[in-house]
């Protein structure tokens, strides 16, 4: 008896689903289930992705001005032969897809793609109302921004120092036109300049951050076009490492506007950005679209910017200027670090022209009292030519304004007292490499930001 339920508990046992089977069986298929659901849903934000990029293109074809540039795959451009889409076509089909990526479940690219396209639809639907909207709110509308106060005790702080500085008497306007007249660079030196700036800007940004080596074949090279038809400079960039730079010669006319150029569209600006977003992977295809009036690009511009003036003010700018560029440019060397802090100085006054401008796209003053007031306020060297910039791309203008002062405070604020060059250099390249937006929220933005 004993014998026979022994062994009737062995086979008893044998015949018997253990738990622990049970469970592993259990989550092999709950696995197999949650790889199927994924894989289903990351061909579905791929394939939503590739629709808000023809999207955008299409948007471009009816909306001139729209596109900055694009440097993803062709197959994605909507038919250059077909009828292009209008503008409730646009909404409606924006509204599809945002109604679809909502429905998603929530990760980062969900939520990144969610906000361009809301933000696209934004667009359409400014573009499809042709009537005017305050400088504020189309600000607040396309890229989320307020506009900060200028500060008023600084530019004034400011001022006073230009007019020790600058000889002779009668406004400071002309006085720093002709203080500037006298380091105008010969025409024909001027593309040797531009192309030792880009190095040296290269230089103090290589300082700071890991940049690829340029003797790797598409890793880092830009290539530099002169022509007549770019009003100023045009940066593209066209992937894999590589852009493209259109630039007239009256742009890069003296020492300090064919450095700023270098460093705004190359290093640490636009050219360097790019290679910071695509440090070690392949942007996914929605970020080879990019549109001019998103958060996205404003602040590309603000860091650009702020970027000026951080290779500027870094050891070495004044050797640079002094030991390099000044003897290139047929210049009095002795006089560089006299014209590089006058130079950085009026740069600054820059931040008066912001209610400026407002008031000119508000209906507040005219062309012709906007001119005057940008030159004689904000030191603008060509105001007739940034207001017809103003004109055709209205608020996006604040980038170089507004969106610099922000993420001037942002930093400022994230660094937690720290005044040493090398957290700046940090701090911006952190922004710039997440394209972190809320940058632009200034001083507020340490708690807003997920890296602060």
């Amino acid at each position: 008896m004993p014998e026979k339920t022994a062994r009737s508990g062995r086979a008893s046992s044998g015949r018997a689903i253990r738990p622990w089977l049970i469970a592993a069986v259990l989550a092999v298929i709950a696995a197999l289930i949650a790889a199927a659901f994924m894989t289903g849903r990351s061909d579905d934000i791929d394939d939503m992705a590739r629709r808000y990029v023809t999207l955008g293109l299409s948007f471009a074809q009816v909306e001139e001005g729209a596109l900055d540039f694009y440097f993803g795959p062709d197959a994605l451009r909507p038919d250059a032969e077909a009828e292009p889409a209008s503008f409730d076509e646009l909404q409606a089909d924006l509204r599809a897809l945002k109604s679809e990526l909502a429905a998603l479940p929530p990760t980062k690219r969900q939520a990144h793609l969610l906000n361009l396209t809301d933000n696209l639809l934004v667009q359409v639907k400014a573009a499809s109302d042709p009537r005017p909207v305050p400088l504020g709110e189309e600000a607040a509308r396309l890229y989320g921004l307020a506009i900060p106060d200028p500060d008023t005790e600084m530019l004034a702080g400011i001022s006073a120092k230009l007019d020790e500085l600058l000889p002779g008497a009668g406004p400071l306007a002309k006085r720093l036109a002709a203080y500037d007249a006298q380091f105008m660079i010969p025409p024909g030196r001027r593309k040797a300049v531009f192309a030792k700036a880009l190095a040296l800007c290269r230089q103090r940004t290589a300082d700071h951050w890991p940049l690829p080596d340029q003797k790797v074949p598409d890793k880092d090279a830009i290539e530099t076009v002169w022509t007549d038809n770019a009003p100023a400079a045009w940066h593209r960039y066209l992937g894999a490492g590589r852009s493209r730079l259109e630039i007239s010669l009256a742009a890069a006319a003296t020492v300090g506007t064919a450095l700023d150029l270098a460093c705004h569209e190359g290093y640490p600006g636009h050219h360097a950005q790019f290679l910071l977003l695509t440090e070690g992977r392949e942007l996914p295809v929605e970020d080879t679209i990019v549109l001019i009036h998103t958060p996205e690009q404003l602040l590309r511009e603000g860091a650009a910017e702020y970027g000026v003036a951080l290779a500027l003010s870094s050891p070495g700018a004044i050797a640079d200027l002094r030991d390099t560029l000044f003897p290139l440019a047929g210049l009095d060397p002795e006089k560089a670090a006299e014209y590089a802090e006058i130079h950085r100085l009026a740069g600054q006054m820059a931040a008066a022209g912001t209610p400026i401008i407002a008031a000119y796209i508000d209906g507040r003053m005219t062309f012709y009292d906007a001119a005057s007031a940008l030159r004689d306020k904000a030191l603008i060297a060509s105001p007739r030519a940034l207001l017809t910039f103003v004109k055709t791309n209205r608020s996006y203008v604040l980038g170089y304004t507004a969106a610099r002062e922000l993420i001037a405070q942002c930093i400022e604020t994230r660094a937690l007292g720290r005044g040493d060059v090398g957290a700046q250099w940090a701090l911006l390249r952190e922004i710039v490499a997440t394209n972190d937006i809320s940058a632009l929220q200034g001083k507020a933005c340490a708690a807003a930001s997920p890296h602060g």
